[in-house]
């Protein structure tokens, strides 16, 4: 009965806080927020899901060996240098890339606010670690080339930030169109800017190879896009709920391969 108590009263805050055309953002804000961790916490399949991203976007531009010297970088001993002396760890600590968190998430995390901005890095973990994870290769794999490229230390760091908001996007408001500038719109429309960003950077794509005829980077975007659905295919579906043969007893991956060989 005291749990149904506070729930009525915040319940009643939250009305009229909305009432209230000044308090009405920070409301709506709280709320976002709060459905954003209970839609993606703990999502360790919107963490596989998301490092995808580096395949589809950073890798027709940065290319193969690019993204993964990336990896390799990202993920290897962050004391190592690079051509020009500097080390991963300060590359990275310098680019702020890691700390931009406002660019990088759909909401501003509560920092500093004790047990609960604990729990809130917890339970967004498998968000926060692959978004890191695709924002640091891109990083790092675009500062090598810069640096290999003959770029000064400085200009390759603005140069691999820039790549980084091209091909993995910023989502705070200053990043999308205006209508995601309203706290009201940001709430109904919640994670649609991602949606509209990579619709864009697709049609950017396509837009350079019809007019500057450079088609490399568009076929790679799109053999990417092939290749991953290719193995979600190949993985299978439960018996009998495969979209494409209708009911089986086996795997579509099966079916496929015999399909093929006829």
């Amino acid at each position: 009965k005291q749990f149904r108590a506070r729930l009525a009263l915040k319940i009643d805050d939250i009305r009229a806080g909305l009432a209230n055309p000044h308090a009405r953002p920070v409301v709506l804000e709280s709320m976002y927020r709060t459905l954003v961790v209970a839609k993606l916490g703990f999502s360790v399949s919107h963490g596989v899901i998301n490092l995808t991203q580096t395949l589809v976007d950073a890798m027709p531009l940065l290319g193969v060996k690019g993204v993964a010297r990336g990896v390799s970088r990202y993920v290897g001993n962050k004391q190592a240098k690079f051509k020009n002396g500097e080390t991963v760890e300060n590359v990275l600590n310098e680019s702020g890339i890691l700390s931009d968190i406002p660019e990088a998430r759909e909401f501003t995390p509560t920092s500093g606010l004790g047990f609960r901005s604990e729990l809130e890095e917890l339970v967004m973990a498998p968000a926060r670690l692959s978004e890191n994870f695709n924002r640091g290769v891109a990083f790092l794999g675009k500062y090598e080339k810069s640096i290999a490229d003959g770029m000064e230390h400085a200009a390759a760091v603005i140069d691999a930030r820039r790549f980084v908001q091209k091909v993995h996007f910023p989502f705070n408001r200053a990043g999308t169109i205006p209508l995601f500038h309203s706290p009201a719109a940001r709430f109904l429309l919640m994670f649609k800017s991602y949606a509209l960003h990579q619709m864009n950077f697709s049609a950017e794509l396509l837009e350079n190879a019809i007019v500057d005829g450079d088609v490399g980077p568009l076929a790679k975007h799109l053999l990417a896009y092939a290749a991953l659905g290719s193995a979600a295919y190949m993985g299978g579906d439960e018996p009998g709920g495969d979209p494409w043969f209708g009911k089986d007893e086996r795997s579509g991956a099966q079916v496929l391969v015999e399909r093929l060989g006829e």
